[in-house]
């Protein structure tokens, strides 16, 4: 069993600078071998980007991963730069010079060590009559 909680703050701070903060946390209880183990297991990060010309931008993001039950921990540190390809659509390319491996975790966001590659899409009410719009 898990039960996991993630809050997400996106913060402008001016114009063309964004600060995001992230914290996730999960509380798991397993039976192995019947032995009933749990821990509590939580991320703390940090990114912040900046609005450069013609639609790229820059961006650092730092995160940790820490495991109570178990003492452990995991860094993550990355760079990336960021292009909003057409209206609603953003490409992020980077990489992370740390990284953890999380399942739960891991799912919604590029957190291994090395270089990555998202694509976010504003989807919302809006695009979805643009859409149809567009397709009549």
């Amino acid at each position: 069993n898990r039960i996991i909680n993630n809050l997400n703050l996106n913060l402008k701070l001016d114009r063309k600078t964004q600060l995001s903060l992230q914290y996730s946390a999960k509380y798991l209880l397993e039976a192995i071998d019947g032995d009933n183990l749990s821990g509590y297991t939580d991320v703390a990060g940090l990114e912040l980007r900046r609005d450069l010309w013609g639609g790229f931008d820059i961006g650092g993001r730092v995160a940790q991963r820490h495991s109570w039950s178990s003492g452990s921990s995991d860094q993550l540190y990355s760079l990336s730069l960021g292009y909003v390809v057409m209206k609603n659509l953003w490409v992020n390319a980077g990489y992370n010079f740390g990284g953890y491996k999380d399942r739960d975790f891991s799912a919604a966001d590029w957190t291994s060590h090395g270089p990555f590659i998202s694509f976010r899409y504003k989807f919302d009410q809006q695009t979805v009559k643009e859409l149809l719009e567009w397709s009549e």
